[in-house]
């Protein structure tokens, strides 16, 4: 099951709440404790109340990515594709997310201060 699209009234699976919840963090930490805020305030001022989508729920954090590079905009692409729409099966898998933030497991996402791998 993909994280971003839980089947119909089945919030059951622990990937509904753990994997998203796991990726928020890593998220945090690619971005950093202060544009991980300042984005969750945007996406409270533009949505809040009302439905988002995965592409604009994206969109808010590609705009608060530390290091704007074409590299570090691709590379939060591919996070975000491993994180929530690629289905592996539960325990991990060989689809299993990779791309972590700073300090996390995993190879991360920076290979040097403000370069992305």
């Amino acid at each position: 099951m993909q994280p971003g699209t839980p089947p119909p009234h089945n919030y059951e699976t622990s990937d509904t709440y753990n994997r998203p919840g796991a990726a928020y963090i890593a998220l945090r930490q690619i971005l950093g404790p202060g544009n991980f805020n300042r984005a969750l305030r945007q996406l409270q001022r533009a949505y809040g109340g009302a439905s988002i989508s995965e592409a604009q729920l994206e969109a808010v954090f590609h705009r608060w990515l530390p290091v704007r590079s074409a590299s570090c905009q691709a590379r939060l692409s591919q996070f975000f594709s491993q994180w929530f729409d690629t289905a592996y099966p539960s325990g991990g898998g060989a689809n299993r997310p990779m791309i972590t933030g700073p300090g996390l497991a995993g190879p991360g996402f920076y290979s040097a201060p403000g370069v992305c791998r």
